[in-house]
């Protein structure tokens, strides 16, 4: 078992622990087997990020109230003797989309857009605060443009459309 996750709660139920290098966060990913052979997403931040990933937990906790399609709170805390704060949420197999996008045809990719529209316009609703130039970096896309199927994102580049930050902010 990882060092950084002993202290977490329920770990021993923990039988298999495979990093994810992918995202754009700068957290440590894990997906994590449980004994049962459920599988969980553990992310792990430094504790100096205690605050604001409270808060995102807290945030995912009122989005999956939404019904939206995602990974489910499981459990929040502290980790590594104080030096790490961790998310546990539920697994949510499938594909990433800038990987399944490109091989949809344009209708599907609109489709997609407009749906994943819908989860934006749900998840702005249930924020507490309106809309703002904020929108980017606390959803990790002031960091990256990523690729969209949907119109109301902006640009149109070769057959999908890219995602801008400044369009962003109340789009939906």
């Amino acid at each position: 078992m990882i060092d950084v996750i002993r202290d977490i709660p329920n770990a021993d139920t923990f039988a298999k622990t495979d990093i994810i290098n992918k995202g754009w966060s700068d957290d440590k990913k894990y997906c994590v087997t449980t004994i049962d052979g459920d599988k969980r997403l553990l992310r792990i931040s430094d504790i100096v990020e205690y605050e604001s990933k409270k808060y995102e937990f807290e945030l995912i906790q009122r989005f999956a109230l939404t019904g939206i399609k995602m990974s489910q709170p499981l459990d929040f805390g502290v980790c590594n003797k104080g030096k790490n704060v961790y998310q546990l949420l539920t697994w949510c197999e499938g594909e990433e989309a800038k990987e399944l996008l490109p091989s949809l045809s344009e209708s599907a990719q609109y489709d997609f857009g407009c749906q994943a529209g819908q989860m934006l316009k749900t998840m702005q609703a249930v924020e507490s605060h309106p809309p703002s130039a904020d929108w980017a970096t606390i959803y990790g896309g002031g960091k990256h443009s990523c690729l969209y199927g949907g119109a109301h994102f902006g640009q149109r580049r070769s057959g999908l459309f890219k995602r801008n930050d400044a369009d962003h902010a109340g789009v939906v």
